[in-house]
Formats: C-alpha cells, sequence, structure tokens
C-alpha cells in the first residue's frame, strides 16, 4: 500500500472524525432544551456514529485494497458526551402573569 496515500486517508478520516463533537457537547450541555431538542439532539448523536462508521469502513476498506499486511486503521471516535436535552416541567412564562403581579 501506497504509504502517502494511507497517511492522506488517515489525516482525512482524523480532520473530519470531530466534526460533530462540538455540537454534541453544545447539546449535552443544554444549548437547546426546547420541544424539539430530544429529537435533535438523539439525532446528532446517531449521525455523529454514523460519520465515525463511514470513515472507519473506508479506512477498512482503503487498508483490504492493498496486498501485503494492512494498516492498522486509527481509533476514530472521540470521548464527546452522548447526552442531549430531555423534556422538563418548563414550559414557558406566562406573559400575562408576569405583568399582573407587577401593578
Amino acid at each position: 500500500m501506497s504509504g502517502v496515500r494511507w497517511q492522506q486517508a488517515v489525516r482525512v478520516a482524523l480532520d473530519h472524525a470531530t466534526a460533530l463533537d462540538t455540537p454534541v457537547a453544545a447539546m449535552a450541555a443544554q444549548a437547546w432544551v426546547g420541544g424539539g431538542a430530544p429529537a435533535f439532539g438523539a439525532e446528532l448523536v446517531r449521525r455523529r456514529r454514523g460519520l465515525h462508521a463511514a470513515l472507519e469502513s473506508a479506512l477498512a476498506e482503503l487498508a483490504a485494497s492493498e496486498a501485503g499486511p494492512p494498516p492498522v486503521p486509527p481509533a476514530l471516535g472521540s470521548p464527546s458526551a452522548s447526552m442531549t436535552a430531555t423534556h422538563g416541567a418548563f414550559s414557558g412564562v406566562d406573559v400575562t402573569q408576569l405583568t399582573s403581579s407587577t401593578s
């Protein structure tokens, strides 16, 4: 296997493997807790896992396509939180109640 080709593929995979880490971490920190937040957070985690699986599969396919001992692909999964927003008791601010208590 061409060492340069393998190194380029690994570099691309490592560069892109963390693409969804920041949004997943933001959702875990409850950056958005509205009604659609749980579904969005779960989909974000699912797509992050899918991205890692696709990159790992591409590296494995590249390694298997050449003769000789295959190189060991790097671990692409990063230690990122996979918690997402959940539904809570907060249902918004009642503006009429706020304005009536100030008079």
